[in-house]
Protein backbone atom coordinates (compact mmCIF):
# COMPACT_ATOMS: atom_id res chain seq x y z
CA UNK A 1 0.00 0.00 0.00
CA UNK A 2 0.90 3.35 -1.11
CA UNK A 3 2.93 4.98 2.18
CA UNK A 4 1.36 8.50 1.58
CA UNK A 5 -2.29 6.59 1.83
CA UNK A 6 -1.57 4.94 4.98
CA UNK A 7 -0.54 8.23 6.41
CA UNK A 8 -3.71 10.21 5.45
CA UNK A 9 -5.40 7.01 6.71
CA UNK A 10 -3.95 7.55 9.69
CA UNK A 11 -4.27 11.21 10.23
CA UNK A 12 -7.98 10.98 9.45
CA UNK A 13 -8.68 8.19 11.64
CA UNK A 14 -6.84 9.92 14.66
CA UNK A 15 -9.04 13.13 13.59
CA UNK A 16 -12.39 10.98 13.68
CA UNK A 17 -11.02 9.80 16.73
CA UNK A 18 -10.83 13.57 18.35
CA UNK A 19 -13.88 14.56 16.66
CA UNK A 20 -16.14 11.86 17.96
CA UNK A 21 -14.86 12.55 21.31
CA UNK A 22 -15.54 16.62 21.00
CA UNK A 23 -19.33 15.51 20.25
CA UNK A 24 -19.59 13.18 23.28
CA UNK A 25 -17.79 15.71 25.72
CA UNK A 26 -20.26 18.86 25.00
CA UNK A 27 -22.76 16.86 26.63
CA UNK A 28 -25.41 17.87 23.90
CA UNK A 29 -29.02 16.05 24.00
CA UNK A 30 -28.31 12.28 23.54
CA UNK A 31 -30.48 12.23 19.98
CA UNK A 32 -28.55 15.00 18.69
CA UNK A 33 -24.90 13.66 19.93
CA UNK A 34 -26.39 10.08 17.73
CA UNK A 35 -27.36 12.18 15.16
CA UNK A 36 -23.43 13.68 14.70
CA UNK A 37 -21.90 10.61 15.22
CA UNK A 38 -23.64 8.98 12.53
CA UNK A 39 -23.14 11.49 9.87
CA UNK A 40 -19.01 11.75 10.74
CA UNK A 41 -19.18 7.71 10.77
CA UNK A 42 -21.71 7.23 7.13
CA UNK A 43 -20.04 10.38 5.47
CA UNK A 44 -16.70 9.85 5.36
CA UNK A 45 -14.73 13.63 5.26
CA UNK A 46 -18.15 15.60 4.60
CA UNK A 47 -19.61 14.15 7.61
CA UNK A 48 -16.73 15.94 9.40
CA UNK A 49 -17.05 18.86 7.18
CA UNK A 50 -20.67 18.81 8.46
CA UNK A 51 -19.69 18.85 12.06
CA UNK A 52 -17.78 21.54 12.04
CA UNK A 53 -19.57 23.92 10.00
CA UNK A 54 -22.95 23.17 11.50
CA UNK A 55 -22.16 21.63 15.09
CA UNK A 56 -19.49 23.08 16.85
CA UNK A 57 -21.24 24.37 20.24
CA UNK A 58 -20.53 27.82 19.96
CA UNK A 59 -21.49 29.25 23.58
CA UNK A 60 -18.17 27.12 24.71
CA UNK A 61 -16.12 29.23 22.04
CA UNK A 62 -13.77 31.59 23.31
CA UNK A 63 -15.12 34.25 21.14
CA UNK A 64 -19.06 33.98 22.52
CA UNK A 65 -17.87 33.11 25.73
CA UNK A 66 -16.35 37.07 25.62
CA UNK A 67 -19.50 38.40 24.35
CA UNK A 68 -21.73 37.23 26.69
CA UNK A 69 -19.26 38.66 29.49
CA UNK A 70 -19.65 42.26 27.36
CA UNK A 71 -23.42 42.23 27.23
CA UNK A 72 -23.98 41.20 30.56
CA UNK A 73 -21.40 43.79 32.30
CA UNK A 74 -23.45 46.28 29.68
CA UNK A 75 -27.06 45.39 30.57
CA UNK A 76 -26.06 45.43 33.90
CA UNK A 77 -24.50 49.02 33.90
CA UNK A 78 -27.79 49.69 32.30
CA UNK A 79 -30.03 48.67 34.61
CA UNK A 80 -27.72 50.47 37.22
CA UNK A 81 -28.85 53.95 34.88
CA UNK A 82 -32.38 53.23 34.83
CA UNK A 83 -33.30 51.65 38.29
CA UNK A 84 -34.80 54.69 39.03
CA UNK A 85 -37.11 55.32 36.53
CA UNK A 86 -37.97 51.36 36.36
CA UNK A 87 -38.52 51.44 40.24
CA UNK A 88 -41.02 54.42 40.20
CA UNK A 89 -43.38 51.53 37.89
CA UNK A 90 -42.81 48.43 39.82
CA UNK A 91 -46.23 48.71 41.65
CA UNK A 92 -47.76 48.41 38.15
CA UNK A 93 -45.65 46.25 36.84
CA UNK A 94 -46.38 44.05 39.77
CA UNK A 95 -49.86 44.50 39.49
CA UNK A 96 -49.94 43.02 35.89
CA UNK A 97 -47.96 40.40 36.85
CA UNK A 98 -49.00 39.09 39.85
CA UNK A 99 -51.27 35.89 38.27
CA UNK A 100 -47.93 34.92 35.99
CA UNK A 101 -46.67 33.66 38.54
CA UNK A 102 -42.64 32.85 38.56
CA UNK A 103 -42.39 33.76 34.90
CA UNK A 104 -40.96 37.64 35.76
CA UNK A 105 -38.19 36.18 37.87
CA UNK A 106 -37.12 33.88 35.31
CA UNK A 107 -37.23 36.30 32.40
CA UNK A 108 -34.62 38.54 34.33
CA UNK A 109 -32.44 36.25 35.99
CA UNK A 110 -32.18 34.05 32.90
CA UNK A 111 -31.30 37.01 29.91
CA UNK A 112 -31.26 39.95 32.33
CA UNK A 113 -34.65 40.66 30.27
CA UNK A 114 -36.49 43.51 32.54
CA UNK A 115 -40.48 44.58 31.98
CA UNK A 116 -41.66 47.72 31.43
CA UNK A 117 -45.23 49.33 31.65
CA UNK A 118 -45.10 52.64 29.40
CA UNK A 119 -45.62 50.97 26.30
CA UNK A 120 -47.97 50.77 23.14
CA UNK A 121 -47.79 48.47 20.79
CA UNK A 122 -49.73 48.15 17.08
CA UNK A 123 -49.78 44.85 15.14
CA UNK A 124 -49.03 44.78 11.28
CA UNK A 125 -50.28 41.77 9.76
CA UNK A 126 -48.24 41.53 6.53
CA UNK A 127 -45.46 43.21 4.25
CA UNK A 128 -48.32 45.11 2.78
CA UNK A 129 -49.30 46.73 6.10
CA UNK A 130 -45.50 46.54 7.90
CA UNK A 131 -43.80 48.36 4.80
CA UNK A 132 -46.22 51.40 4.49
CA UNK A 133 -46.19 52.48 8.07
CA UNK A 134 -41.96 51.64 8.12
CA UNK A 135 -41.46 53.79 5.30
CA UNK A 136 -43.30 56.67 6.99
CA UNK A 137 -41.79 56.69 10.56
CA UNK A 138 -38.21 56.49 8.77
CA UNK A 139 -39.22 59.41 6.90
CA UNK A 140 -39.46 61.24 10.10
CA UNK A 141 -36.44 60.57 11.86
CA UNK A 142 -34.51 63.94 13.35
CA UNK A 143 -31.78 61.93 15.93
CA UNK A 144 -31.20 58.45 14.02
CA UNK A 145 -31.96 55.16 12.59
CA UNK A 146 -30.50 51.69 13.42
CA UNK A 147 -31.72 48.49 11.19
CA UNK A 148 -30.80 44.97 11.88
CA UNK A 149 -31.78 42.47 9.71
CA UNK A 150 -31.43 38.78 8.59
CA UNK A 151 -32.95 39.59 4.90
CA UNK A 152 -32.31 42.75 2.96
CA UNK A 153 -33.13 42.00 -0.57
CA UNK A 154 -31.47 45.67 -1.89
CA UNK A 155 -32.59 45.12 -5.57
CA UNK A 156 -36.22 44.55 -4.25
CA UNK A 157 -38.76 47.23 -4.23
CA UNK A 158 -39.08 47.85 -0.59
CA UNK A 159 -35.18 47.60 -0.40
CA UNK A 160 -34.72 50.33 -2.89
CA UNK A 161 -37.03 52.39 -1.41
CA UNK A 162 -35.46 51.89 2.36
CA UNK A 163 -32.29 52.74 0.70
CA UNK A 164 -33.07 55.76 -0.76
CA UNK A 165 -34.81 57.18 2.49
CA UNK A 166 -31.57 56.00 4.48
CA UNK A 167 -29.38 58.10 2.54
CA UNK A 168 -31.52 61.17 2.20
CA UNK A 169 -31.64 60.87 5.85
CA UNK A 170 -27.77 60.53 5.94
CA UNK A 171 -26.86 63.27 3.73
CA UNK A 172 -29.40 65.48 6.41
CA UNK A 173 -27.06 64.67 9.25
CA UNK A 174 -29.58 61.62 10.85
CA UNK A 175 -27.30 59.01 11.78
CA UNK A 176 -27.78 55.56 9.81
CA UNK A 177 -26.25 52.50 10.69
CA UNK A 178 -27.35 49.18 8.88
CA UNK A 179 -26.40 45.97 10.02
CA UNK A 180 -27.11 43.03 7.58
CA UNK A 181 -26.63 39.23 7.95
CA UNK A 182 -24.10 38.32 5.91
CA UNK A 183 -25.43 35.32 4.96
CA UNK A 184 -29.80 35.85 4.47
CA UNK A 185 -29.13 39.32 3.07
CA UNK A 186 -28.32 40.46 -0.45
CA UNK A 187 -26.90 44.25 -0.99
CA UNK A 188 -24.54 44.51 -3.81
CA UNK A 189 -21.49 46.54 -4.51
CA UNK A 190 -23.27 49.08 -5.90
CA UNK A 191 -25.93 49.83 -3.16
CA UNK A 192 -22.82 49.71 -0.67
CA UNK A 193 -21.35 52.06 -2.07
CA UNK A 194 -24.62 53.99 -2.59
CA UNK A 195 -25.10 53.72 1.07
CA UNK A 196 -21.08 54.67 2.11
CA UNK A 197 -21.45 57.62 0.13
CA UNK A 198 -24.35 59.39 1.57
CA UNK A 199 -23.15 58.93 4.89
CA UNK A 200 -24.55 55.56 6.24
CA UNK A 201 -22.65 53.30 8.29
CA UNK A 202 -23.30 49.28 6.86
CA UNK A 203 -21.74 46.59 8.39
CA UNK A 204 -22.38 42.82 7.38
CA UNK A 205 -22.91 40.26 10.33
CA UNK A 206 -20.37 37.76 9.73
CA UNK A 207 -19.85 37.58 6.26
CA UNK A 208 -19.92 33.87 4.44
CA UNK A 209 -16.65 32.56 3.32
CA UNK A 210 -14.58 34.72 4.87
CA UNK A 211 -11.38 32.75 6.64
CA UNK A 212 -11.65 34.04 10.07
CA UNK A 213 -15.89 33.14 10.06
CA UNK A 214 -15.83 29.86 7.80
CA UNK A 215 -16.28 27.72 10.71
CA UNK A 216 -18.58 29.29 12.47
CA UNK A 217 -20.25 30.70 9.68
CA UNK A 218 -23.67 28.81 11.07
CA UNK A 219 -24.23 31.55 13.48
CA UNK A 220 -26.38 34.01 11.50
CA UNK A 221 -28.00 37.30 12.97
CA UNK A 222 -31.74 36.40 12.65
CA UNK A 223 -32.98 39.23 14.46
CA UNK A 224 -35.66 41.80 12.36
CA UNK A 225 -35.02 45.00 14.60
CA UNK A 226 -35.43 48.95 13.54
CA UNK A 227 -35.12 51.30 16.12
CA UNK A 228 -36.10 55.27 15.06
CA UNK A 229 -34.50 57.97 17.37
CA UNK A 230 -35.16 55.87 20.04
CA UNK A 231 -38.34 55.98 20.48
CA UNK A 232 -40.09 54.04 17.81
CA UNK A 233 -38.87 49.94 17.76
CA UNK A 234 -39.79 47.47 14.82
CA UNK A 235 -40.12 43.50 15.89
CA UNK A 236 -41.57 40.69 14.71
CA UNK A 237 -40.62 37.86 11.57
CA UNK A 238 -40.98 40.12 7.96
CA UNK A 239 -37.84 40.76 6.15
CA UNK A 240 -37.02 43.21 4.07
CA UNK A 241 -38.20 41.29 0.43
CA UNK A 242 -40.85 41.77 -1.80
CA UNK A 243 -42.29 38.38 -1.40
CA UNK A 244 -43.41 39.70 1.93
CA UNK A 245 -45.68 41.49 0.48
CA UNK A 246 -48.66 39.94 -0.62
CA UNK A 247 -50.20 43.40 -2.69
CA UNK A 248 -47.59 42.45 -4.77
CA UNK A 249 -47.96 39.75 -7.75
CA UNK A 250 -46.32 36.88 -5.92
CA UNK A 251 -46.05 33.23 -6.51
CA UNK A 252 -47.66 32.90 -2.94
CA UNK A 253 -48.88 34.21 0.20
CA UNK A 254 -47.00 34.89 2.13
CA UNK A 255 -48.61 35.26 5.75
CA UNK A 256 -46.68 36.90 8.56
CA UNK A 257 -46.47 39.37 11.33
CA UNK A 258 -44.79 42.68 12.88
CA UNK A 259 -45.42 45.13 15.53
CA UNK A 260 -44.28 48.38 16.25
CA UNK A 261 -43.68 49.49 19.59
CA UNK A 262 -43.69 52.68 21.17
CA UNK A 263 -42.03 53.27 24.78
CA UNK A 264 -39.95 52.23 27.19
CA UNK A 265 -39.24 48.66 25.44
CA UNK A 266 -37.75 50.43 22.87
CA UNK A 267 -34.77 50.91 24.82
CA UNK A 268 -34.33 47.23 25.37
CA UNK A 269 -34.13 47.13 21.35
CA UNK A 270 -31.51 49.91 21.20
CA UNK A 271 -29.71 47.58 23.43
CA UNK A 272 -29.77 44.76 21.26
CA UNK A 273 -28.97 46.41 18.26
CA UNK A 274 -26.01 48.41 20.13
CA UNK A 275 -24.69 44.74 21.35
CA UNK A 276 -24.85 43.43 17.76
CA UNK A 277 -23.47 45.86 15.84
CA UNK A 278 -20.44 45.93 18.55
CA UNK A 279 -19.50 42.79 17.89
CA UNK A 280 -20.10 42.79 14.14
CA UNK A 281 -17.82 46.16 13.87
CA UNK A 282 -15.72 45.80 17.07
CA UNK A 283 -16.78 49.53 17.49
CA UNK A 284 -19.45 51.53 19.70
CA UNK A 285 -21.32 54.65 18.99
CA UNK A 286 -21.64 56.81 22.28
CA UNK A 287 -22.40 58.46 24.41
CA UNK A 288 -25.39 55.62 24.75
CA UNK A 289 -27.59 58.25 26.32
CA UNK A 290 -27.96 60.02 23.34
CA UNK A 291 -29.77 57.04 22.24
CA UNK A 292 -32.33 56.32 24.82
CA UNK A 293 -34.17 59.12 25.35
CA UNK A 294 -37.27 59.85 27.53
CA UNK A 295 -40.65 59.38 25.84
CA UNK A 296 -44.29 60.18 26.54
CA UNK A 297 -46.09 57.56 25.82
CA UNK A 298 -48.65 56.61 28.77
CA UNK A 299 -50.74 53.28 27.73
CA UNK A 300 -49.91 50.32 30.03
CA UNK A 301 -49.05 47.30 28.17
CA UNK A 302 -46.73 45.03 29.95
CA UNK A 303 -44.20 43.47 27.46
CA UNK A 304 -40.25 42.64 27.82
CA UNK A 305 -38.20 42.08 24.70
CA UNK A 306 -36.04 39.43 24.83
CA UNK A 307 -32.56 38.56 23.15
CA UNK A 308 -31.06 35.43 22.60
CA UNK A 309 -27.84 34.51 20.66
CA UNK A 310 -24.81 31.55 21.18
CA UNK A 311 -23.55 33.97 23.44
CA UNK A 312 -25.61 33.25 25.96
CA UNK A 313 -25.20 30.77 28.85
CA UNK A 314 -28.48 29.30 28.46
CA UNK A 315 -31.28 29.24 25.36
CA UNK A 316 -33.26 32.45 27.27
CA UNK A 317 -36.30 32.84 24.76
CA UNK A 318 -36.40 28.76 24.83
CA UNK A 319 -36.83 29.03 28.41
CA UNK A 320 -39.60 31.42 28.20
CA UNK A 321 -41.67 29.41 25.57
CA UNK A 322 -41.24 26.23 28.09
CA UNK A 323 -42.31 27.87 31.14
CA UNK A 324 -45.22 30.01 29.24
CA UNK A 325 -46.23 26.31 28.19
CA UNK A 326 -46.12 24.66 30.81
CA UNK A 327 -47.75 27.31 33.17
CA UNK A 328 -50.81 27.25 30.41
CA UNK A 329 -54.19 26.49 32.55
CA UNK A 330 -56.60 26.64 29.47
CA UNK A 331 -54.80 26.90 25.85
CA UNK A 332 -51.79 27.29 24.26
CA UNK A 333 -52.12 28.78 20.72
CA UNK A 334 -48.73 28.39 18.69
CA UNK A 335 -48.04 29.65 14.40
CA UNK A 336 -45.08 28.54 13.53
CA UNK A 337 -43.49 27.79 10.34
CA UNK A 338 -40.49 25.30 11.62
CA UNK A 339 -41.75 23.05 14.01
CA UNK A 340 -38.47 21.07 14.87
CA UNK A 341 -38.74 21.24 18.96
CA UNK A 342 -35.80 20.06 20.58
CA UNK A 343 -37.20 17.13 23.80
CA UNK A 344 -37.51 19.57 26.36
CA UNK A 345 -39.85 21.63 24.38
CA UNK A 346 -41.71 18.65 22.76
CA UNK A 347 -42.17 17.46 26.27
CA UNK A 348 -43.77 20.67 27.67
CA UNK A 349 -46.25 20.81 24.98
CA UNK A 350 -47.30 17.12 24.85
CA UNK A 351 -47.42 17.16 28.98
CA UNK A 352 -49.68 19.99 28.49
CA UNK A 353 -51.79 19.14 26.27
CA UNK A 354 -52.52 15.50 28.26
CA UNK A 355 -53.19 17.77 31.06
CA UNK A 356 -56.22 19.24 29.40
CA UNK A 357 -54.78 22.21 28.48
CA UNK A 358 -56.38 22.74 24.57
CA UNK A 359 -53.08 22.96 22.66
CA UNK A 360 -53.30 24.43 18.91
CA UNK A 361 -50.52 24.18 16.60
CA UNK A 362 -50.66 25.62 13.00
CA UNK A 363 -48.07 24.87 10.52
CA UNK A 364 -47.82 25.83 6.74
CA UNK A 365 -49.11 23.08 4.17
CA UNK A 366 -46.32 23.87 1.79
CA UNK A 367 -43.48 25.33 3.15
CA UNK A 368 -40.47 26.98 1.40
CA UNK A 369 -38.01 23.94 2.14
CA UNK A 370 -39.12 20.51 1.57
CA UNK A 371 -36.42 18.57 3.64
CA UNK A 372 -37.33 20.84 6.50
CA UNK A 373 -41.32 20.41 6.16
CA UNK A 374 -40.76 16.91 6.57
CA UNK A 375 -38.76 17.27 9.33
CA UNK A 376 -41.79 19.06 11.05
CA UNK A 377 -44.46 16.57 9.52
CA UNK A 378 -42.23 14.00 11.29
CA UNK A 379 -43.63 15.33 14.80
CA UNK A 380 -47.79 14.95 13.89
CA UNK A 381 -48.29 11.76 14.84
CA UNK A 382 -46.71 12.16 18.23
CA UNK A 383 -49.10 15.75 18.88
CA UNK A 384 -52.23 13.91 17.34
CA UNK A 385 -51.61 10.62 19.68
CA UNK A 386 -51.34 13.49 22.55
CA UNK A 387 -54.62 15.13 21.91
CA UNK A 388 -52.86 18.23 20.60
CA UNK A 389 -54.66 19.40 17.64
CA UNK A 390 -52.69 20.21 14.44
CA UNK A 391 -53.73 22.65 11.35
CA UNK A 392 -52.03 23.11 8.35
CA UNK A 393 -52.29 26.44 6.57
CA UNK A 394 -53.53 26.06 3.12
CA UNK A 395 -53.36 29.92 1.64
CA UNK A 396 -49.53 29.94 0.95
CA UNK A 397 -46.65 29.92 3.34
CA UNK A 398 -47.34 31.01 6.80
CA UNK A 399 -44.37 32.56 7.88
CA UNK A 400 -45.78 34.08 11.36
CA UNK A 401 -43.55 33.22 14.87
CA UNK A 402 -46.32 33.64 17.84
CA UNK A 403 -48.01 31.84 21.07
CA UNK A 404 -51.23 32.75 23.20
CA UNK A 405 -51.52 31.54 26.63
CA UNK A 406 -54.57 31.47 28.23
CA UNK A 407 -55.74 34.47 26.44
CA UNK A 408 -53.41 37.06 28.66
CA UNK A 409 -49.87 36.75 27.53
CA UNK A 410 -48.07 36.18 24.11
CA UNK A 411 -44.94 36.35 22.14
CA UNK A 412 -44.04 37.29 18.98
CA UNK A 413 -40.68 37.87 17.16
CA UNK A 414 -38.13 36.21 15.02
CA UNK A 415 -37.81 32.57 16.88
CA UNK A 416 -39.02 29.40 15.35
CA UNK A 417 -39.50 26.62 17.32
CA UNK A 418 -36.29 24.43 16.78
CA UNK A 419 -32.74 23.84 17.81
CA UNK A 420 -31.10 26.93 15.68
CA UNK A 421 -33.22 29.56 16.55
CA UNK A 422 -32.73 28.39 20.25
CA UNK A 423 -28.99 27.76 19.94
CA UNK A 424 -27.83 28.82 17.15
CA UNK A 425 -28.86 32.41 15.80
CA UNK A 426 -28.96 35.35 17.35
CA UNK A 427 -32.66 35.96 17.97
CA UNK A 428 -35.28 38.63 19.34
CA UNK A 429 -38.81 38.48 20.87
CA UNK A 430 -41.38 40.17 22.14
CA UNK A 431 -43.02 38.90 25.46
CA UNK A 432 -46.46 40.14 26.03
CA UNK A 433 -48.63 40.59 28.98
CA UNK A 434 -51.92 42.07 28.67
CA UNK A 435 -55.12 40.37 27.72
CA UNK A 436 -56.50 43.22 25.22
CA UNK A 437 -53.10 42.72 22.88
CA UNK A 438 -53.05 38.90 23.54
CA UNK A 439 -57.03 38.86 22.33
CA UNK A 440 -55.92 40.44 19.07
CA UNK A 441 -53.31 37.74 18.48
CA UNK A 442 -55.64 34.72 19.64
CA UNK A 443 -58.58 36.38 16.99
CA UNK A 444 -55.53 36.40 13.87
CA UNK A 445 -54.64 32.72 14.84
CA UNK A 446 -58.88 32.03 14.61
CA UNK A 447 -58.88 34.20 11.28
CA UNK A 448 -56.02 31.78 10.15
CA UNK A 449 -57.60 28.56 11.28
CA UNK A 450 -60.34 29.36 8.90
CA UNK A 451 -57.74 29.49 6.28
CA UNK A 452 -56.78 25.68 7.40
CA UNK A 453 -57.64 22.62 7.30
CA UNK A 454 -57.60 20.23 10.69
CA UNK A 455 -55.64 16.65 10.58
CA UNK A 456 -57.31 14.45 12.09
CA UNK A 457 -54.98 11.18 13.40
CA UNK A 458 -57.32 8.29 11.16
CA UNK A 459 -56.11 10.29 7.67
CA UNK A 460 -52.68 10.86 9.27
CA UNK A 461 -52.25 7.11 9.75
CA UNK A 462 -53.12 6.69 6.08
CA UNK A 463 -51.06 8.74 4.49
CA UNK A 464 -48.65 7.20 2.06
CA UNK A 465 -45.45 4.69 2.50
CA UNK A 466 -43.27 7.35 0.67
CA UNK A 467 -44.51 10.02 2.89
CA UNK A 468 -43.56 8.12 5.76
CA UNK A 469 -40.68 7.04 4.77
CA UNK A 470 -39.25 10.76 3.56
CA UNK A 471 -40.79 12.22 7.43
CA UNK A 472 -38.67 9.20 9.08
CA UNK A 473 -35.57 10.11 7.33
CA UNK A 474 -35.32 13.67 7.37
CA UNK A 475 -37.03 13.05 11.53
CA UNK A 476 -33.38 11.33 11.84
CA UNK A 477 -31.33 14.79 10.98
CA UNK A 478 -33.88 16.93 12.13
CA UNK A 479 -31.79 17.89 15.08
CA UNK A 480 -29.25 19.46 12.75
CA UNK A 481 -31.86 20.97 10.94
Amino acid sequence: MNITLIILSIIYGLLLVITAGRIILENKNPLKTHSYLLIILVLPGIGLFIYYFFGVNLRKENLFVEKEKIEKTFIQKYLQNYQAKLESKHEEIDEQLQSKGRLPFLFYNNSQSVFTINNKIDYLFGGENKYPVLLEELKKATHHIHIEYYIFYAKDEIGKAIIEILCAKAQTGVEVRLLADGFGSKISRKYVNQLKAAGVEICFFRPMWTPKYFTKSNYRDHRKIVVIDGKIGFVGGINIADYYDNSKKNKIYWADLHAMIQGDAVLALQLLFYSNWRFATEKEFAPLEKYLPLHTINTKTALSIMGSNASGKSPAIMDAYFSMITTAVKEVLITTPYFIPNEAILKAILVTAKSGVDVKILLPKVSDGHMVQMACLSYVEELLLNNVRVFLFKKGMIHSKYMVVDSSMSTLGTANLDERSFNINSEVNAFIFNEEKSLELKKQFESDLILSEEISLESWIERSGFEKLQQSIFRMVAPLL
